[in-house]
């Protein structure tokens, strides 16, 4: 039997009413059942999803990062956030809601208007700014501490972000005052180590790593994606261990905390990278694979259901996987989507996925 495994569809009972619809598949290859609920519309692609922390809510940042619409559950459109136009060409993709549900950390304009943004606070029923993350010394922040990648620890108390410079160094902050807790680059000698060149035979100036990932395990650990490979830190900002690879575009550690799954981007033609690994997912005690999945493309994100038993991956060819790791091991279903599929998350408290579109967010229901 092939590894991978086709989700095949025989019936889609459409509604014409609102234009809601429901796609139920009727092959469950993995013992999964997919339906489509209802879908969400945006004016541009969203970049990035999230579900409030009672599961009533859903957000999504799009139109470049510049709008963000918050629906409940049912569809309803709640409020759309848009926050003032800048000139540059990239202003944020992604967001998440703080643990109170009332308020969602995403880009925000700098003081100065600069082309980039730092992180801003949103409240979700006004759409006002309440604060900028870090809070400006004056009334300018400099490049160098504008969010390019954030992540927010699972109890909500800690925001980590490396700047928009990705070899600067990754910041850590306390939520309850948003005061700095740490700063902390990763140098190459941490990780992979000094070698001497094999034409001069000098070993070349210890510099950052680059940080192209993050994610917090459930007690607050910090794995961070690299351009080679994959650093877990502890909380005193140690490293407890590296794995060399390839680049990790996206991370995810298991509700229970014990395993963390990586994508991993080639940036090859399909033929050159047919025989990589685009999808691992690792013990965190030991660092061991408990699972290799290369007959997939590479990974652009990935989240697990609440229970930890089911992995959903979007791949940069717009398809998304559905995994069973533990029962199934690489073994995975393709869900029929939508064109544009470029970002998903899992609800916190049902078995419902959102997946992106390009034109909106649609809600899938996955047991």
């Amino acid at each position: 039997m092939k590894r991978r495994l086709l989700l095949s569809s025989f019936a889609a009972l459409l509604l014409a009413a609102g234009g809601a619809y429901l796609l139920e598949d009727k092959f469950t290859v993995l013992g999964l059942r997919v339906a489509r609920l209802h879908s969400l519309t945006t004016k541009v692609s969203p970049t990035g999803i999230a579900w409030s922390p009672d599961g009533e809510k859903i957000a999504a940042i799009h139109d470049f990062g510049r709008a963000i619409s918050v629906w409940n559950t049912g569809g309803d459109l709640l409020i759309t956030i848009k926050r003032e136009l800048t000139t540059g060409p990239y202003v944020g993709s992604s967001l998440a809601f703080m643990p109170d549900g009332r308020s969602i950390l995403a880009p925000a304009p700098t003081p100065t208007h600069y082309p980039t943004s730092s992180l801003g606070l949103w409240d979700v029923q006004t759409g006002a700014l309440q604060r900028v993350v870090p809070a400006p010394s004056s009334d300018k922040i400099f490049q160098e501490v504008l969010a390019g990648i954030f992540v927010v620890s699972p109890d909500g108390t800690l925001v980590a972000f490396r700047p928009i410079h990705d070899v600067g160094p990754i910041s850590i902050y306390r939520t309850d005052d948003w005061s700095l807790l740490k700063t902390r680059p990763i140098f190459e000698s941490e990780t992979r180590g000094l070698k001497p060149s094999a034409i001069t035979g000098e070993t070349r100036p210890d510099f950052p790593d680059i940080v192209t990932a993050l994610a917090f395990a459930p007690n607050n650990d910090l794995a961070v994606g690299l351009i080679d490979g994959l650093a877990m830190m502890g909380s005193s900002s140690s490293i407890l261990q590296y794995i060399e690879g390839r680049t990790v575009r996206s991370l995810a550690y298991s509700p229970n905390g014990q395993f963390v799954a990586t994508g991993i981007g080639t940036m090859l033609s399909s033929t050159s990278a047919a025989h990589l690994v685009h999808l691992q997912i690792r013990e965190v005690a030991s660092g061991s694979a408990v699972v290799n999945d290369n007959t997939i493309g590479d990974v652009r994100n990935l989240a697990w259901d609440r229970e930890g038993q089911i992995l959903a991956v979007v791949t940069t060819d717009e398809t998304v996987h559905l995994y069973r790791p533990f029962a199934s091991g690489s073994a995975h279903q393709d869900m029929s989507v939508s064109k544009g599929a470029f970002t998903l998350a899992f609800s916190p408290t049902k078995s419902e996925l959102a997946v992106s579109t390009g034109t909106g967010v649609d809600i899938y229901s996955v047991r």
